[in-house]
């Protein structure tokens, strides 16, 4: 963090990395070699269309504009005070980054310099943390019952976006990029450890103390498991990012009993708004709700890559998309060229 220049902002990186695809909501994943033909010169035209033949550059240009729209759109719903401020000017520096990191060799195309034992230590741990799309959770991205159960890639994507139009609703002194660095990397363990949902595991007695199924022994408070689980989810994720430059492996976790860790966890919880004390009224309260939940869509849009190695897995969606290419600035903005 204290080698990205002073004017590079590493919050509206993340925030621009989060939601720059949101517009996939209306318009779909636009894959160019699939969507599009190449004349003689190599020129591209539209599969099925007439006229003059486009540059892949002018194709690029005219979906990221209508992304651009369609997402300015979705944040309509937002308080007013929002609907610009999630997204940084189009040419900015943060904006031309988050753009580099998102194509297919992020590390050439943002400039980024490091040996390559550095670069293949790095990608180990981006490897390694892709396999948390395919953890499931309880819930479903779709409204019925038959919808596939979100991923919790997925989930650590929405409640990192519930976060970004919350954060001015909170604390000043609340560090903005460590908190959604730890929402974006606080549930890695689940890996290794999967997803806990406590009714579906524990039994209560009488009294209404908890105890895991199938066990026996003294009764646990539900506060002792789930402080268990989350010393678990540590042990598993230290041993994660093991895989990273040794300068890496400490710096991406925030201090357990930190403001911001206990931030971020009542953020992911049930009734976020009131878990982290934020007061709003409830008209805004309201709108952010509806934005929110319409950015749950995402996790509907599918993309070409599968979130396994077999060509049977499912296609993963834009959501993860967002929230991965986010875990990879996280472990690269330390190697972004100064200028």
């Amino acid at each position: 963090e204290k080698d990205l220049p002073e004017d590079l902002d590493r919050f509206k990186m993340l925030s621009r990395l989060l939601l720059q695809d949101i517009g996939e909501i209306v318009l779909g994943d636009v894959e160019f070699p699939n969507q599009y033909d190449k004349n003689q010169d190599g020129a591209l035209q539209k599969k099925g269309t007439e006229g003059p033949l486009a540059t892949k550059d002018a194709m690029v240009a005219d979906k990221e504009l209508k992304d651009r729209v369609v997402a300015m759109s979705l944040c309509s719903l937002l308080p007013h005070d929002l609907q610009s401020s999630l997204f940084e000017e189009h040419g900015s520096r943060e904006a031309k980054c988050a753009k580099a990191l998102d194509s297919p060799d992020p590390l050439v195309a943002s400039g980024t310099v490091m040996t390559q034992e550095r670069a293949t230590q790095i990608a180990s741990f981006v490897k390694a943390t892709a396999d948390l799309k395919q953890v499931e959770r309880t819930v479903r991205v779709g409204p019925d019952a038959a919808s596939r159960k979100e991923s919790t890639a997925e989930h650590s994507w929405h409640v990192a976006v519930l976060f970004l139009v919350v954060e001015k609703d909170l604390p000043e002194d609340l560090d903005r990029f460590k908190m959604l660095s730890r929402l974006l990397l606080q549930d890695i363990g689940e890996i290794v450890l999967g997803d806990v949902e406590f009714p579906n595991q524990y039994d209560k007695n009488q009294d209404g103390a908890l105890q895991k199924k199938g066990t026996e022994g003294p009764l646990a408070t539900k506060d002792a498991m789930v402080a268990d689980k989350e010393l678990k989810d540590r042990v598993v994720a230290m041993s994660l990012c093991s895989l990273l430059p040794h300068d890496l492996q400490s710096s991406l976790f925030e201090e357990h009993g930190s403001r911001e860790a206990k931030c971020a966890k009542a953020l992911d919880s049930p009734d976020p708004l009131v878990a982290s004390g934020t007061v709003m009224t409830q008209e805004r309260a309201t709108q952010i709700a509806s934005f929110v939940k319409a950015t749950a869509d995402l996790k509907q849009v599918e993309r070409t890559v599968r979130v396994g190695p077999d060509a049977a897995s499912r296609k993963e969606s834009t959501a993860e998309h967002s929230w991965h290419v986010a875990v990879l600035f996280l472990v690269v903005e330390k190697d972004l060229p100064e200028d």
